[in-house]
């Protein structure tokens, strides 16, 4: 009988072991994700007499992005930190000629609903992160007493169903 309870407890000492390595994997992992996202500041200027957005966003995190979609529109292979990027944005209903300098970006109103200032309510920006993960960033239009910003909603990862991975 001692062998066979000796047995037990040392399967029952591997299965715990496993377990709590899993667990510290899946927490490493977690942290991981967490440090290596980029942080994203999105400013905006509309120019009323062509009814277009300008947007200028900068990449203020620590590690380069892959692939970054934005309005569901391939724009850039690579996003390094402190670059900044310049778009331009319209709406699919305007009949604004874009500025030659900048990307263009053509909205549908149907997908991208738009605020009575005339921008988006939200908008995702997707990417490949460092470690090669598919996430996205939804941001939500924000107006607190007149000033109007950009406010991230949280990070997604595309490949788990569109788990939140960070954020409120």
């Amino acid at each position: 009988m001692s062998f066979s309870g000796a047995l037990f407890v040392g399967m029952i000492a591997i299965a715990q072991n496993q377990y709590f390595n899993e667990k510290t994997e899946e927490r490493i992992k977690r942290l991981r994700v967490h440090e290596i996202q980029p942080v994203l500041s999105i400013q905006f200027e509309i120019d009323s007499q062509s009814g277009s957005i300008n947007f200028e966003i900068e990449h203020v995190g620590e590690y380069p992005i892959c692939n970054v979609y934005l309005f569901d529109k391939y724009l850039w292979h690579l996003f390094m930190p402190n670059e900044k990027k310049k778009i331009q944005v319209v709406y699919d209903d305007s009949t604004v000629r874009f500025d030659e300098g900048r990307r263009f970006v053509k909205v549908l109103a149907t997908e991208y609903e738009k605020a009575d200032c005339g921008l988006p309510k939200w908008f995702n920006v997707n990417y490949d992160d460092a470690d090669g993960n598919k996430l996205y960033q939804t941001f939500e239009l924000i107006n607190d007493s007149g000033d109007l910003f950009y406010s991230l909603e949280g990070i997604h990862d595309e490949m788990h169903n569109d788990k939140k991975v960070i954020g409120a």
